[in-house]
């Protein structure tokens, strides 16, 4: 299991420098992989990534990158692209379940309803890896999350606008789905 675990550190780290390659995207960092020569601890392992979708060019980098430094540390990598549908990421991941993959890496398309595909893959003690959206239950062994500096701004443009105006942020990671709309008011009202 201890070698396992070491896999699993390694993979994480490919996951997180892969990641954190997108211009910053995202609040991890990949401090502990520069300079590291760990490409030939992770040949010939075996890597599923399913996407929630494809359809915007945030989610389409992040896959295209994961691919292009899979092949590059000479490891396989089975994708799927679920289309925004929670029934077709659970048969995708059984899919790739049952082609033997070492490690899963989900974006989920719905937080409550990857549950069952999660602990599918805990059951055959293969390690998850959640990215941008996180899930609600099974066991994860770890969690990427996305950094949206424009979201971030929104709180700023607040302050910045004059009079009774009122910004809103829209929060949504399903495709145009929006899952929370956040008021702010310029500061001093």
């Amino acid at each position: 299991m201890t070698s396992r675990k070491s896999i699993v550190t390694i993979i994480l780290m490919l996951i997180i420098a892969t990641i954190t390659s997108a211009c910053s995207l995202f609040t991890t960092t990949n401090k502990e992989v520069e300079g590291a020569d760990i490409t030939d601890k992770v040949a010939n392992l075996k890597m599923g990534l399913s996407m929630s979708a494809q359809d915007n060019d945030f989610l389409k980098e992040t896959q295209d990158l994961a691919k292009k430094n899979a092949k590059e540390a000479k490891y396989e990598m089975i994708t799927s692209n679920a289309e925004n549908d929670a029934g077709k990421q659970k048969t995708d991941i059984n899919n790739m379940l049952d082609k033997d993959i070492d490690v899963l890496i989900i974006n989920p398309v719905d937080s409550d309803k990857i549950t069952e595909a999660i602990k599918a893959a805990n059951d055959a003690d293969i390690p998850v890896v959640t990215i941008i959206e996180k899930a609600n239950g099974g066991k994860v062994t770890s969690h990427i999350t996305p950094k949206n500096p424009k979201a971030e701004q929104s709180p700023k443009l607040a302050k910045l606008i004059a009079g009774n105006a009122i910004v809103a942020a829209r929060k949504a990671a399903k495709g145009d789905k929006v899952k929370e709309t956040i008021k702010v008011k310029p500061s001093g009202d």
